[in-house]
């Protein structure tokens, strides 16, 4: 079980991820891009799920810098979708991003990123 701290992850998207990640015995909470850091600071957060959205990518990129400058042992999946996603999520995982998905994607990559962020290599 993680405490999962969703970003910019708009309501239809929120809706499809919740009962999945609920059902796999996670914790969700939810933050603005203004305030992801502050929850992040008080330590309750395993994995921040990013959503980079095209019109705030740059909050997001600078955001995901920011928070692995911060917290280095924090997980970070950025997510995101359309025709800029690739080259945005590339740029994501440069910022500090653990993995990355592309939207649309199914339960079964969704659980699965969230396990190799809570089980990958160790961080400081």
């Amino acid at each position: 079980m993680a405490a999962v701290l969703l970003v910019g992850v708009d309501d239809s998207v929120q809706r499809k991820i919740r009962p999945v990640l609920e059902s796999a015995g996670h914790v969700l909470l939810k933050a603005t891009t203004r305030r992801f850091l502050e929850f992040a600071d008080k330590g309750a957060v395993d994995v921040v799920v990013i959503d980079i959205s095209p019109l705030r990518h740059g909050a997001h990129l600078v955001g995901i810098a920011e928070l692995r400058q911060r917290h280095a042992g924090l997980s970070i999946l950025a997510v995101c979708g359309g025709g800029d996603a690739g080259m945005l999520l590339d740029i994501a995982v440069q910022a500090g991003a653990d993995a990355t998905l592309r939207k649309p994607f199914s339960r079964e990559q969704l659980l699965d990123a969230i396990e190799r962020c809570l089980t990958g290599p160790a961080k400081p």
